[in-house]
């Protein structure tokens, strides 16, 4: 195994369909999930907040079955045209480029919107503010993966070495018995 950078970490993941490792910083803190109604695993990563200490820079890597294993996608191209329907209303697209991730055909994504306005969060800022997110998309077997990271505007460049590094390092592991 290489090793890790200093301030680095190891992530590792061996459920089924989301049996994956990439370092990560030691102070981003993970919450692992999975969904109740749209079958999925997720973990993400809490990064430093911002400057008005109202939105923490957010990195998620988010695993997905496909239709022949009951998800909701036919494939990688169902999946990410699914995602691009659904942004934001204020989004703005950035950027769109193909990439290799893990060893796989990626699309990616950047995009910024406005946040929205939530009257009982006493946390968000008096002013509106822009989110800048980068998506990539790609598929390992029967899984879709989502690997997104998602800052205030006048962040994004503050971490998003941490995206290249978990892209960077990103391993799926096989199927017991495959």
């Amino acid at each position: 195994m290489t090793e890790l950078p200093m301030g680095f970490t190891l992530y590792k993941a061996e459920d089924p369909g989301f049996r994956l490792s990439f370092q990560h910083p030691q102070g981003w803190r993970p919450q692992e999930e999975s969904g109740t109604v749209e079958r999925y695993q997720q973990i993400r990563l809490l990064g430093p907040r911002n400057r008005e200490e109202t939105f923490a820079a957010v990195l998620s890597v988010a695993s997905f079955p496909t239709r022949d294993l009951g998800g909701n996608y036919e494939g990688l191209a169902d999946f990410y045209r699914n995602y691009r329907e659904h942004l934001p209303p204020t989004a703005q697209v950035a950027k769109t480029d193909d990439r290799v991730v893990a060893g796989q055909k990626a699309f990616d994504l950047t995009y910024s919107f406005v946040a929205p306005r939530i009257p009982w969060h006493h946390d968000m800022p008096k002013e509106e503010f822009r989110v800048k997110t980068r998506a990539l998309f790609l598929q390992n077997g029967a899984y879709l993966y989502r690997i997104t990271y998602s800052t205030d505007l006048r962040d994004y460049d503050l971490n998003v070495n941490v995206l290249e590094r978990v892209l960077d390092s990103l391993q799926f592991f096989p199927e017991p018995g495959a």
